[in-house]
């Protein structure tokens, strides 16, 4: 059974042990419990309804009819059981009146006190078993602890000496909000002499605060009761403290304010515990962040965004960076770091643009990277940047970037402290995402040109085959064979072959736009994917191929050996033609090349459905 935490919970469960379960408590016979408890007792219909009670409950329901202030905590308790045929417990207190204090009696002289006399119970609730859904309402009469304890406040001297005994400090204030009292110890730092007549605005951090002690927004000047507010107050000598306050208004016979009287603790200690564990917590968080996307994640760009987006939450910039560094401490352009925009700040980077900023950053890191520093701040334009160098097995890999809005005081050591230890992790995950990416390019590359294979072409050609259907675009496809290429490996040897492979693949991404995909395909051929391509720019790009003078460069080769057979293609958009087809069409064209002489282009003619299924030609040039 869940444990109820009000104070006729223990009362009412060691006297009867009536209930059971945990999400829902009945009463076993109310009819036993109206006879036998010595206190009111009453049954109560789902509306509220007197059904059954005895002869102090039948009391009980009459003084809450007939009182003077019927009580709206007992209304409430009653609706709740009702509606939510749960348990509900509480205090209620019938014929209340606050308590006034006159503060200009003497010591000894008799307080005025309308709310002795009042009734003051505890009240447990309990939903009846059946479906009538009928409540046992059941009280235990507590009026006079409860006068006893008001007889206890109500005695200055009395008061002061029990919080003495239990609070860091107690105090009262008048209607001008100055201490007219503080216990012998004093508090804040300041002895008890010290504070008598001082305005508590004198003590109060916060300035808002300040303008409105008299109203009631101070924890020292309450005009309703308080319960452990929190206060950073100015201690001696300037300390920053921080306070939680209990305190209670005292109103005179006329019911006017005269002031407060509280007690109080100091937490600072604590707080300073617990923004170090909250800290910590931050930290951890984003670590364990890092961590499991160098564990989860495939993708090395993906590793890299999210140790960003960890970094960005754990420091609460408006902009998280990872630069990567190569093994010479040669930047990598933007293609190879990537970086996350917090919420708030995209249209503060509208009018400052993200690649400006980093690209004049990036100076300033390399600068401090060349004089061996661990770390880098600057401001440019409105922003503050910090840059922490990451590291792997001794050596810098990258460096983490957050930037703040330009504020003149730096950045605090909580977040160099944060950023330094998750660059220790940090430097981790970029190494990985190098590995990957090394492991990925070696999959997708041609080992000796260092250009695509031919199985990353395909998928990466026909991604864009895709785009350009989408977009009724052409392209282009130019197939390229070496001529006599046995030849030179009979006469010079496969090592002067790999050379010429070699310049032609650097000379074919020298005359292409950059957007072009280059393959080697396999053996002496090579490919040319064209984005954007018409007949005529598809000639051109033809003519330029031809224009290479690859084995002129790589001498010595064999005669006629080394130059270049096209085979042209183009792809039209509507025709519903795929990358394999494209690409038989252009080696046809390659072959119609081959067979007129060699060291020339063949345009392959226009598709048609029929030539998809069927034999295509090639018009020779």
């Amino acid at each position: 059974m869940r444990r109820l935490y009000y104070h006729i919970s223990e009362f009412a469960i060691k006297a009867w042990g009536l209930v059971s379960g945990d999400e829902y408590i009945h009463v076993v016979d109310p009819e036993q419990v109206i006879e036998s408890y010595a206190g009111p007792a009453v049954e109560l219909d789902g509306r509220g309804h007197l059904i059954k009670a005895n002869i102090l409950g039948h009391s009980f329901i009459e003084s809450v009819h007939t009182g003077e202030h019927a009580s709206l905590e007992l209304s409430i308790l009653v609706a709740q059981a009702s509606l939510e045929r749960r348990v509900r417990s509480g205090r209620v207190r019938l014929n209340t009146c606050p308590q006034t204090i006159d503060q200009s009696f003497g010591e000894n002289d008799q307080l005025y006190d309308p709310g002795l006399g009042a009734q003051t119970y505890d009240i447990l609730i309990l939903p009846c078993a059946g479906a009538n859904k009928n409540i046992l309402l059941v009280a235990r009469d507590i009026t006079a602890d409860a006068n006893l304890m008001m007889a206890l406040t109500a005695s200055r001297e009395l008061y002061r000496d029990l919080v003495a005994c239990q609070a860091d400090f107690s105090w009262e204030t008048d209607s001008h909000g100055a201490f007219i009292y503080v216990n012998q110890r004093g508090a804040f730092g300041y002895s008890a002499g010290e504070l008598n007549g001082l305005l508590v605005t004198a003590l109060l951090r916060d300035a808002d605060l300040k303008g409105d002690a008299l109203e009631g927004a101070t924890p020292f000047t309450p005009h309703e009761p308080i319960e452990d507010v929190e206060v950073w107050l100015k201690g001696k000598g300037g300390r920053d403290i921080c306070a939680l306050i209990s305190a209670l208004p005292v109103f005179d016979k006329n019911n006017s304010w005269r002031g407060a009287r509280g007690v109080g603790k100091d937490v600072t200690e604590l707080r300073k515990h617990e923004k170090e564990r909250q800290r910590n917590q931050r930290l951890n968080d984003a670590v364990s962040q890092v961590v499991t996307a160098m564990r989860v994640e495939l993708d090395p760009k993906q590793i890299i965004v999210s140790a960003t987006q960890a970094i960005l939450q754990a420091t609460g910039a408006d902009l998280a960076w990872i630069q990567r560094i190569d093994e010479q401490g040669v930047f990598q352009k933007d293609a190879d770091s990537y970086g996350c925009l917090s919420d708030h700040s995209h249209k503060q980077y509208e009018v400052y643009p993200i690649n400006s900023v980093i690209d004049k950053f990036n100076v300033v890191l390399k600068e401090a990277l060349a004089q061996g520093e661990k770390m880098s701040t600057a401001s440019i334009g409105t922003r503050e940047l910090l840059g922490i160098f990451t590291e792997h097995h001794g050596s810098v890999n990258g460096a983490l970037i957050v930037t703040q809005p330009f504020l003149k005081k730096g950045w605090e050591t909580d977040t160099i402290d944060l950023l330094t230890k998750i660059g220790a992790h940090a430097g981790i995950a970029i190494a990985q995402a190098n590995q990957t990416q090394l492991l990925q390019d070696l999959s997708s590359k041609d080992p000796l040109t260092g250009l695509m294979n031919r199985r990353a072409f395909m998928d990466h050609a026909s991604q864009r085959m895709t785009q350009h259907v989408r977009h009724h675009r052409q392209a282009g496809f130019v197939y390229i064979d070496v001529d006599n290429f046995k030849k030179i490996n009979d006469e010079v040897g496969h090592g002067q072959g790999d050379k010429l492979l070699m310049r032609i693949g650097e000379d074919l991404q020298s005359c292409v736009r950059q957007s072009d995909l280059v393959v080697r395909l396999g053996g002496d051929e090579f490919g040319v994917f064209l984005e954007e391509c018409n007949y005529a720019a598809l000639q051109s790009n033809a003519e330029r191929i031809l224009s290479l003078r690859s084995h002129e460069i790589v001498a010595p080769l064999p005669a006629s050996a080394g130059g270049l057979s096209l085979g042209l293609a183009l792809f039209d958009p509507f025709s519903n033609e795929r990358l394999e087809h494209l690409i038989h069409r252009a080696d046809d064209a390659l072959y119609a090349a081959k067979l007129k002489g060699k060291n020339r282009w063949a345009l392959a003619p226009p598709v048609t459905l029929n030539e998809i299924y069927g034999k295509g030609g090639a018009i020779i040039c």
